[in-house]
């Protein structure tokens, strides 16, 4: 049996060489994220409180996170953008959007997307003419400062997106055109609803394997949960091994998966008798990187 705390500690082997201790921690209350290369370490650890919004960067993707993390909240409103100035909550049925577990490219704002339409995007749609995205939904956003406010996603032109938001009562509009392209060695671009800023926090996309940090997790059947773990990068594949003494696993053994939350939070528990985290036994895991190297990885504490 293992403790665990916000220090995490782990060890990582690239398979047929030699073995690496490492520790990463997540600060008090997990207010941090940390980027991590399985061959070089951390790359960076940077406060996971300072956004609402994240932009996927590339041109092709129109993925929008929420920061879950620190209990940001999206509803949709309706689809018609013409009832932005008549926007009306009173009686609204609260079904909360959360961001996909298992890949980037499914943040909050696309969980209503028709799957039957490859040019639905969940807050827009496609037009292959223009090649733009053109916003058809508003959203009702609960920030972590307890306040509220109407977002309309406007459009995407090329990795330029154009998007508006306000408070319930119209007031303080702001709109902002801001260009994706100006992170593209990164995946993702992010903004805060509460100051108006652009956050920089990503390190380039080609530096990190995996992230540590904190999400919404579908705990049971419509039941969300804050909990602590690990995420894949894009283009960075996992699986597990439960149940198998770690110095008899195999990375031969189990299928490689794209889905970023194999590692996710599910290696540890809540021991009620000791009142703390526990790491789970004989468990481990295998993520091959995006330059095909394979790296045995287990935590310690």
């Amino acid at each position: 049996m293992r403790t665990f705390i916000t220090s995490l500690t782990l060890t990582l082997t690239l398979v047929l060489t030699a073995q690496v201790d490492d520790m990463v921690s997540l600060n008090a209350g997990y207010s941090n994220q940390s980027f991590y290369s399985l061959e070089n370490g951390e790359v960076a650890n940077v406060s996971n409180t300072d956004w609402d919004i994240a932009f996927m960067s590339t041109a092709l993707n129109s993925s929008i996170l929420i920061n879950d993390n620190i209990g940001t909240m999206l509803y949709s409103y309706g689809t018609d953008p013409s009832a932005w100035e008549t926007v009306d909550t009173t009686g609204m049925a609260w079904e909360p959007l959360y961001n996909s577990e298992t890949s980037w490219e499914r943040g909050a704002f696309m969980q209503l997307a028709n799957e039957d339409n490859v040019f639905d995007y969940g807050w827009g749609e496609y037009n292959i003419i223009t090649h733009v995205v053109t916003g058809n939904r508003i959203f009702i956003i609960a920030l972590s400062d307890g306040s509220y406010r109407k977002i309309l996603i406007e459009e995407l032109d090329l990795g330029t997106y154009t998007f508006k938001y306000a408070d319930l009562q119209g007031n303080v509009e702001v709109q902002e055109t801001i260009s994706g392209t100006d992170y593209s060695t990164k995946n993702f671009w992010y903004y805060s609803l509460q100051t108006g800023d652009v956050i920089d926090r990503e390190p380039a996309a080609d530096s990190w394997d995996i992230t540590f940090t904190r999400y919404s997790s579908e705990i049971l059947p419509g039941a969300n949960y804050i909990v602590s773990g690990v995420f894949q990068n894009q283009e960075v594949l996992a699986s597990e091994a439960r149940t198998v003494e770690i110095d008899d696993a195999q990375w031969t053994d189990q299928p490689m998966s794209e889905e970023m939350n194999i590692i996710g939070s599910d290696w540890k528990y809540f021991d009620m008798d000791i009142f703390q985290y526990v790491v789970e036994d004989s468990l481990s895991y295998f993520v091959q990187d995006r330059e095909g190297n394979v790296w045995h990885l287990w935590f310690t504490a």
